[in-house]
């Protein structure tokens, strides 16, 4: 048995697409929704054009403005790392940043990068010049090394990177959502034209978080 949530939504895209295949659609004020949402609506004559509108100017500063706090927070991180690491700021790959983050020096001593890689080429290879060969291929000489002057120093570093990430993740599923706010516009434009009474929003709560509202007048 399908749960009262499951039975609305059911019940929301049969409306939705029973109204869709029910007459002519206005081809041109659709492309104008998918182009820019509200668009469509305003040409139609509805004021949900303006919601629209809105959700659409919201996601795309909320879009930037995490790109924006990701750079940030990643810049920092490498002034960190170069003033109290001692790294060239030149080698930036994600790969080494990680290392950097994880490793506490760039050194064979203890709790170093290539000491870790000594210790995987001996356990994973009993020949000598395929530990050597392995050697060659992941340590790091001179140009890339570094050594912290504190944990603390090496902890923050890491959780500014991890903030750098989270913010770039964010932006990223807020682009997803632009793309749905499209759709879901020149979808409710396409009832619009057919004076249907099903309605559509998409809007960001205090957290940022989106929340479809649908609505449909019998």
């Amino acid at each position: 048995m399908l749960s009262t949530s499951k039975r609305n939504l059911l019940i929301i895209a049969v409306i939705l697409f029973s109204s869709i295949l029910s007459a002519e659609t206005n081809k041109k004020n659709i492309l104008k929704s998918l182009v820019v949402p509200g668009w469509g609506q305003l040409s139609s004559g509805s004021s949900t054009g303006y919601a629209f509108l809105a959700s659409e100017t919201m996601l795309w500063l909320s879009k930037y403005y995490y790109i924006h706090l990701s750079d940030l927070s990643s810049n920092k991180s490498l002034r960190m790392a170069v003033k109290n690491a001692g790294i060239n700021s030149s080698n930036n790959s994600e790969n080494y940043l990680n290392n950097v983050g994880n490793y506490i020096s760039s050194g064979f001593e203890s709790g170093g990068y290539n000491e870790s890689v000594m210790k995987a080429a001996k356990a994973n290879y009993s020949d000598p010049q395929e530990q050597q060969q392995y050697l060659a291929s992941h340590i790091y000489n001179d140009d890339k090394q570094w050594a912290w002057n504190s944990k603390s120093n090496k902890r923050q570093f890491k959780l500014m990177r991890k903030d750098a990430s989270y913010y770039l993740d964010y932006s990223k599923t807020i682009g997803g959502i632009i793309i749905v706010n499209h759709l879901i516009s020149a979808i409710q434009t396409a009832i619009i034209s057919r004076k249907s009474n099903f309605h559509a929003q998409l809007n960001l709560d205090r957290n940022n978080t989106p929340n479809l509202m649908c609505s449909y007048n019998f």
